[in-house]
């Protein structure tokens, strides 16, 4: 089966867990670059503060939702918040995690992965990469 890439920005995300293990690397792609803005400004919240947070405390989960409504509020013009109720703590992390699900995965045992590295590019047209495997014997 081909793989296709579309157009767009495309955010490579590296996260870990715990004690810099658990690696792992994952893409969001097809993005417009309000979408790929937001999503950099979310990663970045995963930093010393709020990335690997164990059973956080109720203060930590308020601080944490601060931090994204900052980051939501810097992209209010752009993006699609839907009926999030910015008021509702609860709701503001959901959506912080449903946004960058795809990105950084989520974990057994921590609230929150860290942020190891990322990397934003754009791809002017689809591209589409043709499956050949069946060219080597396999």
């Amino acid at each position: 089966m081909n793989t296709i890439i579309p157009a767009g920005y495309r955010i490579e995300c590296t996260t870990w867990e715990n004690d810099a293990d658990v690696y792992r690397t994952n893409y969001a792609e097809g993005l417009t670059k309000e979408e790929a803005k937001l999503t950099v400004d979310l990663l970045l919240l995963l930093d010393d503060e709020h990335g690997n947070m164990y059973e956080p405390s109720e203060t930590e989960l308020d601080n944490f939702a601060d931090a994204i409504k900052k980051v939501l509020a810097k992209h209010a013009d752009h993006a699609d918040l839907g009926d999030l109720d910015l008021d509702n703590n609860d709701e503001v992390t959901d959506f912080f995690h449903e946004y960058t699900y795809d990105l950084t995965g989520s974990s057994e045992h921590y609230y929150t992965r860290v942020l190891d590295s990322f990397k934003v590019n754009y791809i002017p047209q689809q591209i589409e990469m043709l499956d050949v495997t069946g060219e080597f014997g396999v």
